[in-house]
């Protein structure tokens, strides 16, 4: 009894501490982010010594992976002159490199097996994929009249249905994934960043095409939000036969995801950065959903009120609502349609896609606040969209700095991760100044975390945890989180707050 209290006592202190959100103290030449509203980026920087700022910069983890997977990053650990030892450190902060579906990082895969870390597959496809592998746009492209007074860059738009060209993409994956296993390779992931057509098919191009626009059906056709809905189901389709099917084949077991395959319905419509809602998404033979949980400036900008003049409260309001609502609808639509799937969302501060405007930016405590709640909403993994950008490398490092200390504070709660049910789906609306919360519970445990959007929310929240148990939980300026543990029948559950656990600050 007294080795189980004692237990529970350092993992009390030990989410006390973490959930404080402070860096550690590293080595002095760490770079430091610019923490501002409108963050400034700093000369062009020579020789980034990214490697070793992942060591010096980013430290251990103190609670245990266990089985979960490691945190995966856009620019996490490169590969040139790493040791196995390094390897092992990067493991033990919780990041391992990725590798890339191509014959060459064959090597690179048995290295990782040989020290039992996950072999995580990662890389890219453009606009073009995989239409333009057949070389020439003139062999793949929409039928266009040849002399037409029409934009040049339609010339490149594909015809969506050469599925042959799908096939010979699933062909080269099926020959690659051969040679992975032919090398004795397990592949455990293959999380992809393919963002190419018909995802993004421009409507008037296709309606200029006639050989192409015949092939679609014409109630696709109809409207221009028809065939935005058609599109995008119609990719999904595509990549699940042609990308996860041929992984599938080779690895059953394997976590497969890709960019913004996620669920959504009518009833809990996932909305887009442009605040479109896409249409029904189902499941498909990916086994796993990808949220793209980003503080975006094309989000911002699409959901801040016009003319209106930012301060830092609203900001980071606005920016909780951006990055909790993908992965949160799209959670409770896993519940609903397809509890088999997990989630493995990309997440990012920091993402400026719009040069011709000032764009001010979510906060670091913010936005540590919101991974905190996207872990307490069902997220199996994170991938981390960190480019380095070498105007302003301190940016990248903070991505890493941010989500391995929340990782690391979630940890401690392992087992509700693991096995908890998510209790609260719903997404504070991005002038919400209430009370933001999410919580993982089992049978007999609980985990809840509270936070206030606002100096006038609520200070405290009536909580129905199981059938005829409820509990008050109290909340300070800077959030709260708490363990409850149910009680027989007839008796109060344990509250138990988490010391320490009430800051946001790093």
């Amino acid at each position: 009894m007294f080795l189980c209290f004692s237990l529970l006592l350092a993992a009390l202190l030990s989410w006390g501490a973490a959930s404080a959100g402070e860096v550690a103290p590293a080595a002095s030449d760490c770079p430091v982010a610019d923490d501002g509203f409108y963050p400034a980026l700093p000369a062009p920087a020579q020789d980034i010594p990214w490697n070793r700022w992942l060591l010096d910069c980013v430290p251990p983890l103190r609670h245990e992976r266990g089985g979960r997977w490691p945190l995966v990053f856009w620019h996490g650990p490169q590969w040139e002159g790493v040791s196995d030892a390094d390897l092992e450190a990067y493991a033990a902060r919780g990041m391992v490199p990725t590798v890339r579906l191509v014959t060459e990082d064959i090597p690179r895969a048995q290295r990782l097996q040989h020290l039992g870390l996950p072999v995580i597959a990662l890389e890219g496809k453009g606009r073009g994929w995989p239409y333009d592998q057949a070389g020439d746009a003139k062999l793949w492209a929409l039928d266009l009249p040849p002399n037409a007074n029409i934009p040049d860059w339609w010339r490149r738009e594909p015809d969506p249905l050469r599925l042959d060209l799908w096939a010979r993409a699933a062909d080269r994956i099926r020959s690659v994934l051969r040679a992975y296993q032919a090398a004795g390779v397990t592949l455990d992931a293959a999380w992809l960043d393919y963002e190419g057509q018909p995802s993004v098919q421009d409507y008037q191009a296709l309606l200029a095409a006639p050989k192409a626009r015949a092939k679609i059906p014409a109630a696709a056709l109809a409207t221009p939000q028809a065939f935005f809905a058609y599109r995008r189901q119609l990719w999904i389709q595509l990549m699940s036969a042609y990308v996860a099917a041929p992984i599938r084949e080779f690895y059953p077991s394997a976590s497969v995801a890709n960019w913004i395959h996620l669920l959504s319905s009518p009833e809990h419509p996932v909305l887009s950065w442009d605040n479109w809602k896409h249409p029904d998404l189902s499941a498909t033979l990916f086994t796993a959903t990808n949220p793209a949980d980003y503080g975006i400036d094309i989000a911002f900008q699409n959901t801040w009120p016009a003319g209106r003049e930012p301060d830092r409260a609203s900001v980071d309001r606005a920016y909780m609502h951006i990055l909790l609502r993908e992965s949160s609808a799209d959670a409770e639509n896993r519940a609903l349609k397809a509890p088999y799937l997990h989630a493995v969302p990309w997440v990012a501060r920091w993402v400026r896609d719009l040069d011709d405007r000032r764009t001010p930016v979510m906060s670091r405590a913010a936005y540590r606040e919101a991974l905190r709640h996207l872990w307490l909403r069902g997220t199996a993994a994170m991938q981390v969209f960190n480019p380095l950008r070498s105007s302003h490398p301190a940016e990248s490092l903070a991505e890493v700095q941010d989500a391995v200390a929340v990782y690391d504070e979630l940890l401690a709660w392992r087992d509700l991760l693991d096995h908890g049910e998510v209790m609260n789906y719903q997404v504070p609306g991005p002038e919400d100044q209430g009370l933001l919360w999410s919580g993982l519970r089992t049978a007999d445990t609980a985990l809840v975390r509270l936070y206030p959007l606002g100096e006038n929310a609520p200070k405290s929240l009536d909580l129905a945890i199981w059938p005829g148990q409820r509990v008050v939980l109290q909340v300070s300026a800077s959030g709260t989180s708490y363990r409850i543990e149910r009680a027989a029948a007839g008796e109060q559950p344990r509250v138990l707050p988490l010391s320490g656990a009430t800051s946001g600050s790093h």
